[in-house]
């Protein structure tokens, strides 16, 4: 869907912002249960026991109607069976495919780590009245949004009432939510981050996912992941139930 493409500003011009910086160590303590534990990386956020040996990493686009419809199923099905349990970290990345795809993502990674899970669940499941509003508005204003620069976002944001939810269910303030808003380095390290993913694992369609590095191919839903996350735990927990040299089935 092609929608708020660049326009002015430019993808290319909008990395010339200014330079990344490294994601400050705002984790809260490291204990259980896992799905409460939330770090920010330069690259996203991630959810779970920070030693778990298995990564699952989701490159998720909020407007993607199959992300909002993963963020349903899928989210919660990974807490209760494998990220609370330490099993599994699970890494979130904005994948930037349109400038309101930009403005939700710097929203939704606004304030401490422990906020990004509700503001991301709750701009998934209003996903069909903001996109929908945003799709009926005028194409000059569209036009306007789609510069991606801090005015064009702060603009779309409260013409979209997207600042309104902010406020009111999640209780930050305006003047937060507009710094987070004009935040030009952190749009930078987005855009930056969705080339980088696009490069590496091969990008194509949203969400996509990737286990301890390697991409998932044909993975874009809960239906087809599961499936996968079986074969991958039921792969480990065989070989770790294979004897090793030197036990007593071994021994005379």
């Amino acid at each position: 869907m092609k929608l708020f493409q660049f326009t002015g500003l430019g993808l290319a011009a909008a990395l010339t912002i200014s330079a990344p910086v490294s994601a400050q160590d705002l984790a809260p303590p490291k204990t259980g249960p896992w799905h409460s534990n939330v770090e920010v990386t330069d690259d996203g956020h991630v959810i779970g026991d920070p030693d778990a040996e298995t990564v699952l990493t989701e490159f998720v686009s909020y407007t993607c109607g199959h992300c909002a419809t993963f963020a349903k199923q899928g989210d919660p099905a990974l807490d209760i069976a494998f990220i609370s349990s330490g099993k599994l970290r699970f890494e979130v990345r904005s994948f930037i495919r349109n400038a309101l795809d930009l403005t939700v993502s710097m929203m939704v990674a606004c304030g401490a780590p422990k906020k990004f899970k509700g503001n991301h669940a709750m701009f998934m499941r209003s996903q069909d009245d903001w996109l929908q509003r945003a799709m009926n508005a005028p194409q000059s204003q569209q036009a306007t949004w789609g510069r991606g620069d801090r005015a064009a976002r702060i603009s779309m944001a409260n013409s979209l009432g997207l600042i309104d939810k902010m406020t009111k269910q999640r209780g930050y303030t305006l003047p937060e939510v507009n710094a987070c808003l004009g935040d030009d380095t952190k749009a930078q390290q987005l855009m930056v981050g969705t080339q980088n993913a696009a490069a590496d694992y091969q990008i194509s369609g949203t969400p996509s996912f990737a286990l301890n590095g390697e991409a998932l191919p044909q993975v874009h839903s809960w239906q087809s992941l599961y499936p996968a996350l079986k074969v991958h735990f039921a792969a480990l927990d065989e070989a770790d139930s294979e004897p090793q040299l030197g036990e007593s089935q071994f021994n005379p």
